[in-house]
Parts: structure tokens; C-alpha cells; sequence
């Protein structure tokens, strides 16, 4: 019984409709430098300070807690690397952050201790 399964994979693998070389196309590549820069950004909150680091750009940030209410917002701030801001969030939550370029946006989590 296990050889006719087998015998019938590979019938279906080697019966199944060929390719050509004019029926295959490459897709865009979704890599962009973008998506580097977004890689070294990092957020967290410490000390009661919102941290952000690997970003040097003008920068909208804006703080939701889970409900999805906004609990804070700063609009065009210059954000350099190891840029820190001093807020207040209540301790034992988690918040999400969105930091917004005028290229990308990015959101991230921040729990608070």
C-alpha cells in the first residue's frame, strides 16, 4: 500500500504541467533601503523617558495605549541617535508606538515597569 502511494506522488509530480522559460517572470524585489533604515531604529522606555535610537530625521511621534487612545503626540521634532524624551506613562502597560518620517513609519511596543 505505501509503494502505490508513492507510485502515484510521483506520477503527479512528473505529470504535472511544465514550465517554460517564457511562462516564468521575476517579480519586483520587496527589499528597499528603507527597510534597513527601519531595521536599526530602535524604541524603549526606561527611566521615564521614551528612547529612541538609530534615527536622525525630523519625526511625528505618536503613543497609543491598547485600547488604541492616544496618550501623547509630538509633531515634527528633530530626533537624533540615542534622542530621549522625558513622559510619563503609567507603569505595568503596554503602548504602542509610531514614529512616522517623512519616507516611512513604523510602529513598535514599549512595555512599562
Amino acid at each position: 500500500m505505501k509503494k502505490f502511494y508513492v507510485s502515484i506522488l510521483l506520477l503527479v509530480l512528473f505529470t504535472s504541467a511544465k514550465l517554460s522559460a517564457a511562462s516564468v517572470s521575476m517579480a519586483p524585489s520587496p527589499f528597499k533601503l528603507t527597510s534597513l533604515i527601519e531595521e536599526q531604529i530602535k524604541v524603549f522606555y526606561s527611566n521615564n523617558s521614551l528612547h529612541i535610537s538609530g534615527l536622525n530625521d525630523n519625526a511625528t511621534i505618536e503613543i497609543y495605549n491598547m485600547l488604541g487612545k492616544r496618550v501623547a503626540s509630538y509633531q515634527n521634532i528633530r530626533v537624533t541617535d540615542n534622542f530621549s524624551k522625558n513622559i510619563t506613562l503609567p507603569s505595568n502597560n503596554i503602548f504602542i508606538v509610531s514614529v512616522q518620517t517623512e519616507n516611512f513609519k513604523k510602529t513598535f511596543k514599549i512595555v512599562t515597569k
